[in-house]
């Protein structure tokens, strides 16, 4: 199977008709964009994992005993806490939704 790359010159150094082209690229070359696509995946999930804490964080207070909230609400704040925790980063995770 061939593999095929795109070009796409933002700065427009290149004339118009060169700006956005589909070129073959070589084995090699291909077999730098999976290993770099492999090696990128850890510093992806390390993003994941801080977005995910900062939402922990952020729902810290829904835990407190003094805060706002009626028991149904800080069960579903607590089960929405859960979530996150149990979240796994080998993919996109999916997010969970925060209680209203």
């Amino acid at each position: 199977m061939t593999q095929t790359k795109i070009i796409v010159d933002c700065s427009g150094t290149l004339p118009p008709e060169e700006r956005e082209q589909v070129v073959p690229i070589t084995e090699g070359e291909w077999a730098q964009i999976q290993a770099d696509a492999v090696s990128f995946a850890p510093v992806q999930a390390g993003i994941y994992r801080q977005q995910r804490n900062a939402l922990l964080i952020s729902s810290d207070w829904t835990q407190m005993s003094d805060a706002p909230l009626t028991d149904a609400k800080r069960k579903a704040w607590a089960k929405y806490r859960q979530e996150l925790r149990d979240l796994t980063f080998d993919e996109e995770p999916n997010w969970p939704k925060q209680p209203r």
